[in-house]
């Protein structure tokens, strides 16, 4: 990727519009809410079919879990890495089936990466 590339992805015309919002936590159910409309929210603008209909509500489930947990966004990016050097193994060894099968799960853990961020 070029330098000169970045304003494309940069522009004003690749982001969302964010409306501000606010919530009443006061009891579980409100508090629910909240954290479900933060995570909703957390969502980036451009996504393609796949990413939409399957990785989200992945992402939105293992985030909503992990974020009841001590682990954190950077201990979720560790192990995004850790899988990815695991594909690149396999496929520099030829077992291209597998780093297949183990592909979206980066691409899923990435998002939840960045949801808990």
């Amino acid at each position: 990727m070029l330098l000169a590339d970045l304003d494309d992805i940069c522009s004003v015309g690749t982001r969302r519009p964010v409306v501000p919002w606010v919530v009443r936590v006061s009891d579980r159910a409100s508090a629910r809410e909240a954290k479900r409309r933060t995570l909703e929210r957390s969502q980036k603008r451009t996504l393609d079919l796949l990413a939409s209909y399957l990785h989200r509500p992945i992402e939105l489930r293992l985030a909503s879990w992990l974020a009841e947990t001590p682990v954190t966004a950077n201990q979720v990016s560790v192990v995004v890495v850790a899988i990815a050097l695991g594909i690149t193994a396999l496929l520099t060894t030829g077992n291209l089936l597998l780093a297949a099968l183990l592909m979206p799960l980066v691409k899923v853990l990435a998002g939840v990466d960045g949801k808990l961020a």
